[in-house]
């Protein structure tokens, strides 16, 4: 299973996110649907089923605090999660790995969004019977 992650945040363009699913074409696509990211969901599911014929598209909404979420997801990112791709071990991705690395330990005023992606793909793929 891959989850494609990027540092863009908000400022990341549907066309942006598309040309992602294109390049690593994974059979489906997880998408937040939580406030404006819904936006983002209905257009990729509409653009991606019109033109990726067999690619699922599927939404899904963080639940609760987010520092419960992230901990109680650890163990499975821990033990499942696994950066093997040799095109991963960029800036992007080692600024990743430290971003987890600062949260885990505490770090005052760390970046929670890598951590909170892998959060919330490890509970989408539970609830999904993908894990």
């Amino acid at each position: 299973l891959d989850v494609v992650y990027t540092r863009e945040q908000s400022n990341i363009s549907i066309d942006q996110i598309y040309q992602m699913i294109i390049k690593y074409r994974p059979s489906t696509v997880l998408c937040e649907s939580n406030m404006a990211w819904r936006v983002y969901y209905n257009t990729l599911k509409e653009r991606i089923e019109s033109s990726l014929y067999g690619m699922g598209v599927k939404d899904f909404a963080a639940q609760g605090n987010k520092e419960s979420r992230i901990f109680h997801t650890a163990p499975i990112v821990r033990d499942r999660f696994h950066y093997l791709r040799s095109e991963l071990r960029s800036k992007e991705y080692m600024e990743a790995m430290r971003d987890r690395h600062r949260y885990v330990q505490m770090v005052k005023d760390q970046d929670d969004d890598f951590v909170d992606c892998e959060s919330a793909a490890a509970t989408a793929f539970k609830v999904n019977g993908l894990i």
